[in-house]
Parts: C-alpha cells; structure tokens; sequence
C-alpha cells in the first residue's frame, strides 16, 4: 500500500462540541471526491495521538489532517515540523 495516496485523519471526538456520529462519513466522502483514501484515527489520549502520528510517518504518509481543537491541531503541527508531510 502505497500511503501516499493516503490522507492521515487525526479526530479528537472529545474536542468542541462533540462531533457528529456520521463525521467519519463525511470524510470518507469528501477525500474520495478527491481520489484520495482517508486513514481515520480516533484518538484516545495523547500518547495515542503521537503514536499514530509516529506510525504514518513511518509508513511514508505525505498527507495529515487534525480535527479537533487547538490542542489536537498544534499536537499534529509540531511533529510535522521539519518533515516532507502537509498538514491540510
């Protein structure tokens, strides 16, 4: 699997106002309109968001979003710092 094709979609569900149920589809659909494929990961806490993030830089992932609050956006940003990946 080539992860370059692939979106990484970091979701804080516990951030804001709650996200509705169906967020998932929303961004399923929304990346395949643009002949992408999301990865989605919920987080759990954050040592499980470093994680995954650590994870997909591995797997040579270009691409990331964060959803959530500042919190979630800044985690995301600062370890994408210095690397080839886009956060969109």
């Amino acid at each position: 699997m080539n992860h370059h094709n692939f979106v990484s979609v970091i979701v804080n569900p516990e951030s804001g106002a709650r996200l509705p149920n169906r967020y998932k589809d929303y961004i399923q659909d929304y990346f395949g309109n643009q002949s992408q494929d999301a990865v989605i990961h919920e987080t759990l806490d954050h040592s499980d968001t470093l994680a995954f993030i650590q994870s997909e830089k591995e797997r040579n992932s270009r691409f990331f979003v964060a959803v959530g609050g500042d919190g979630t956006i800044n985690t995301v940003a600062s370890r994408l710092i210095d690397t080839d990946a886009v956060l969109m």
